[in-house]
């Protein structure tokens, strides 16, 4: 009623001279400092226009505790064809039309595969879980099925779409950052080994943009102007070429469908959120983004930056359904005992690279982005998370079994996360399990 006496869709609800909450007429100025805590004000908004809506947005923005756990399964060790399960690179896209996975197997080899999905189970230990079983497409490799001048060899994303699997992948260890070729299109998804490949095309952004990827939810779409994204972050080697901050951009991935192998190799691809690390000064998500302590350097060394830092690692965005929401999924590290290079740990291990002192102060973690402030016309790198922190996964083992990739089922709203080793049943085999989780949005 109170939205109807004066909100408009250029009128914002604390515009209104007075409102009666709860019994009591309250002034504009007495709603604005509380509207945060008065969460029966903003479900008052919640049927108003837009504007008022968005108003109330803080109120109503998901949490990470608005993913419920659905239950996990397993994905068995074992000889396959030209790659395995176990040491999986993890990265996953979901097939709605055979409710199948596409997961990218060991690093060696970069191979994808294809599995049912059972029906998770909540049973407490990894052996009793349910199984996928036997994959449905056994591991197919692709990176050098075509020219591969960028030597890549790592798949940081993909999309299934029209039957058709999207690819994206980068060079692990890309020393000068040079690397331009990033996608590739597996035409026939259902007969990955006889599928023809096309590609490689080179995504605008480069390593800053081309890893995880998904659509855009319809009443996101006109906002955006665009009905995919993809985006990535600094997860491997050489973090001068990546983005220090999970990014956002959008692209055309119908199109790219539609290519040819001797088609233009240029994909068009506008930055939403971006913190590169040649970017000007403040461009990184977090001041933090680039400290540790150099190598020499004794430890425990000064806690690394919660917000980002040298080692967090978002291998996954999406967006929450039925919400205003971009979340980011994936690792942190050294926010108890801080992060060196090439350190020596507090087991005495001489670390190869940038490492936490405490060999257990790994986390898998989230950040949660709000679409009105992303589409606000500021800076790519002035978008600054409204929650951000550790996030306890079943079968995590405190933070050791990190998410290696997930994926969203648009249909069901179901994510599927990967985490590395945990389905490990035997002294040698090391396959990911797979968790789920759906939404109270």
């Amino acid at each position: 009623a109170y939205c109807k006496r004066g909100a408009t869709s250029t009128k914002r609800c604390q515009d209104m001279p007075s409102v009666k909450i709860r019994g009591k007429t309250r002034k504009c100025s007495w709603v604005k400092r509380n509207l945060n805590k008065d969460e029966n004000f903003c479900q008052r908004c919640k049927p108003c226009r837009r504007r008022c809506h968005k108003t109330c947005n803080t109120c109503l923005r998901p949490q990470i505790s608005d993913l419920k756990y659905s239950g996990s399964f397993r994905l068995e060790s074992g000889d396959m064809t030209v790659s395995s399960i176990d040491y999986a690179i993890g990265t996953l896209a979901y097939n709605p039309a055979k409710k199948t996975l596409f997961i990218v197997g060991h690093d060696w080899q970069s191979a994808i595969a294809e599995y049912k999905v059972p029906t998770p189970g909540f049973q407490t230990v990894v052996g009793e879980l349910p199984s996928a079983g036997p994959p449905v497409q056994d591991f197919t490799e692709f990176l050098d099925r075509m020219n591969n001048p960028s030597e890549l060899n790592r798949i940081t994303g993909m999309l299934y779409r029209a039957g058709s699997l999207i690819v994206n992948a980068e060079n692990w260890y890309d020393a000068c950052g040079c690397a331009t070729d990033t996608t590739f299109v597996v035409k026939d998804a259902n007969n990955m080994a006889n599928s023809d490949v096309i590609g490689y095309f080179k995504m605008n952004g480069a390593a800053n943009s081309a890893g995880y990827m998904g659509s855009i939810p319809s009443h996101l779409q006109k906002d955006f102007k665009a009905k995919f994204y993809t985006g990535w972050s600094s997860v491997y080697s050489i973090i001068s070429r990546y983005s220090l901050g999970p990014s956002l951009w959008t692209f055309n991935a119908r199109g790219l469908l539609k290519r040819s192998s001797n088609g233009k190799p240029k994909v068009a691809a506008r930055a939403r959120m971006n913190y590169a690390y040649k970017g000007p000064g403040g461009a990184h998500l977090s001041k933090g983004a680039l400290n540790w302590a150099e190598q020499g350097t004794p430890g425990p060394f000064p806690k690394a930056d919660p917000l980002w830092n040298p080692l967090s690692q978002g291998v996954y965005g999406f967006f929450i359904p039925k919400s205003r929401t971009f979340a980011v999924i994936g690792n942190n590290a050294g926010l108890k005992t801080g992060i060196g290079y090439k350190a020596v740990q507090e087991n005495g291990y001489e670390y190869p690279g940038p490492c936490p002192y405490g060999v257990d102060d790994y986390y898998n973690y989230y950040w949660l982005f709000d679409v009105d402030d992303i589409l606000k016309p500021k800076p790519v790198y002035a978008h600054k998370p409204y929650a951000h922190g550790t996030w306890d996964v079943p079968f995590s083992n405190n933070g050791m079994n990190r998410i290696i990739g997930a994926t969203l089922d648009d249909t069901s709203g179901t994510l599927y996360v990967a985490l590395g080793n945990a389905g490990q049943l035997g002294e040698y085999d090391r396959p990911p399990l797979i968790v789920t989780y759906s939404f109270n949005t």
